[in-house]
């Protein structure tokens, strides 16, 4: 038994060294800043580098965030990592913060706004001690995060996966676990008798890589004990396939797009001309160019780009982080939109498109722009809500999309004039969120008939001054749901409906009803 342990002591050191030397990832005289959670992976993480230490000839510190979600099981795990450096004599920087404040404050999940806090603690030290953020992902870890691109609908840099070593903003990232799988870790632990803490969240599904990494991944272990190996080799290969067409990407750079003042510019009859893979990635940069950042900019949104590319002179599309993207006679101009905070609140939707108005009858806006549910962005509800900030008079609305199996239970369905439960299948290939326009119309029986949309708001006695503050679901002209008062007849969940489109609308009652 004992041969057993120290011979899975020494396969494990060395798999991780030559690891670390194929991809140089730590070099001599290096200052690391290992994070340190209390769990098997960090725990497992901090022990390999002390072993390696001293023949790496590099120095270690960790820092330890207790993200104050999970009272004293959270304090459990600040003792328990803070005893651990104790007894290996490696200094520790323990940091508070405030998930769950920080995380209504921006408007964000637990989960993100965590990684968010986390993050800029270790980058914090870094800066002090001009040092590396060494992190504990390991291949479970990169296959799920593969998953989580591949369903968010990621480019090709995306579904390349972590890498052993990243540059961002000045700081370097290295991941010396990404050779080996948990169960190696935790054979590596048991081996050297050595505790861990267990974060009780980790069983919680209601997080998307909880989901991943308790419904998918034993599901294709079943498929293939080796689904997590392949996985990461199909990373690696796609990662030398993005190292090539990024290498054409930058020879085409220069040439099919341009910086200045007012924003970056795209020549459309250049990128035209290119293959369609380095057509996407050159959007794809220049999206990311003008926002000085690559999260959340997904296929959706080059997608968007590429079809204005396609439109008349003076379209315009609202993408993530306040950008706006115009068609200008041949060039896609990027630029920050000004009015980008009065018209839509606080923060930008991910995935959603708002078209401005152009004079076509479907985009058009009384007062605000409207805000283009895509079909692509219907698709992708599937793997989680969706909250639109709608902006208004009181710069707080929203409607919060979110996607349902539907049971048959009739009875369930709420009564609740801003919760509406929509048949999925009926809106899937998108629809518009807009304010009301001439000729708009909705049918209000199961025989088909009719009802003019004016009438309708003079039948329930809505004052004129109101009605330009109603939300609207509207394919072209014909209205889905009208926010806060009556849904169109086809669109109603039926014992025939499978799927189901819930949509709550948050901000007050404005809309007279």
């Amino acid at each position: 038994m004992a041969e057993q342990s120290a011979g899975i002591l020494v396969t494990m050191i060395q798999k991780i060294k030559d690891y670390i030397r194929q991809y140089q990832i730590i070099h001599p005289q290096d200052h690391l800043i290992c994070g340190v959670s209390g769990g098997a992976d960090s725990v497992c993480l901090f022990l390999v580098l002390r072993e390696l230490q001293s023949e790496l000839d590099f120095t270690m510190e960790v820092v330890h965030v207790e993200h104050g979600i999970r009272g004293q099981e959270s304090c459990r795990d600040m003792d328990f990592t803070k005893e651990l450096c104790d007894s290996y004599e490696v200094p520790c920087t323990i940091v508070r913060v405030n998930v769950p404040e920080f995380a209504k404050d921006k408007g964000l999940g637990l989960e993100e706004a965590a990684r968010i806090l986390r993050y800029e603690a270790f980058c914090r030290q870094a800066d002090k001690t001009n040092g590396k953020v060494v992190l504990a992902h390991h291949m479970e870890d990169n296959g799920e995060t593969i998953l989580f691109q591949l369903v968010r609908g990621s480019g090709l840099k995306g579904m390349t996966g972590m890498s052993p070593v990243r540059k961002e903003d000045g700081i370097c990232y290295i991941r010396p676990l990404l050779c080996v799988t948990r169960g190696e870790i935790e054979a590596y632990l048991k081996a050297r008798g050595q505790q861990y803490c267990t974060d009780s969240t980790n069983g919680d599904v209601a997080y998307d890589r909880n989901r991943i990494r308790q419904s998918v991944m034993p599901e294709l272990t079943a498929i293939n004990s080796q689904s997590v190996a392949h996985i990461n080799q199909t990373a690696a290969m796609l990662g030398e396939a993005w190292d090539f067409i990024n290498q054409c990407v930058q020879k085409e750079k220069d040439r099919v797009i341009s910086d200045s003042a007012d924003g970056i510019h795209i020549s459309i009859t250049k990128l035209n001309k290119l293959h369609s893979a380095l057509r996407n990635e050159l959007v794809l940069d220049a999206i990311a160019t003008a926002a000085n950042r690559r999260k959340d900019i997904s296929s959706t949104h080059v997608a968007l780009v590429n079809d204005l590319a396609k439109k008349q002179s003076g379209r315009k599309i609202h993408l993530p982080y306040g950008l706006l993207a115009i068609r200008q006679y041949d060039e896609i101009i990027i630029t920050k939109d000004r009015d980008d905070s009065s018209k839509r609140g606080r923060n930008q939707p991910t995935g959603a498109a708002c078209a401005e108005s152009t004079g076509e009858a479907s985009c058009q806006a009384t007062g605000e722009a409207a805000i283009e549910v895509t079909g692509d962005l219907m698709e992708s509800l599937k793997a989680g809500p969706l909250t639109i900030q709608l902006g208004g008079d009181t710069g707080e609305e929203e409607l919060v999309l979110t996607y349902r199996v539907f049971d048959g239970k009739m009875d369930q369905i709420p009564k609740n004039p801003y919760t509406k439960w929509v048949d999925y299948d009926k809106i899937k290939g998108g629809f518009s969120i807009r304010k009301r326009m001439a000729g708009d119309y909705f049918i209000n029986d199961s025989k088909g008939h009719r009802k003019k949309l004016k009438q309708y708001f003079t039948d329930q006695k809505i004052p004129a001054s109101k009605r330009d503050k109603i939300w609207l679901l509207a394919m072209d002209s014909q209205v889905i749901d009208i926010v806060g008062g009556r849904m169109a007849e086809p669109f109603k969940v039926s014992e025939d409906t499978t799927q189901i489109i819930e949509i709550q609308y948050h901000g007050g009652n404005i809309n007279g009803f």
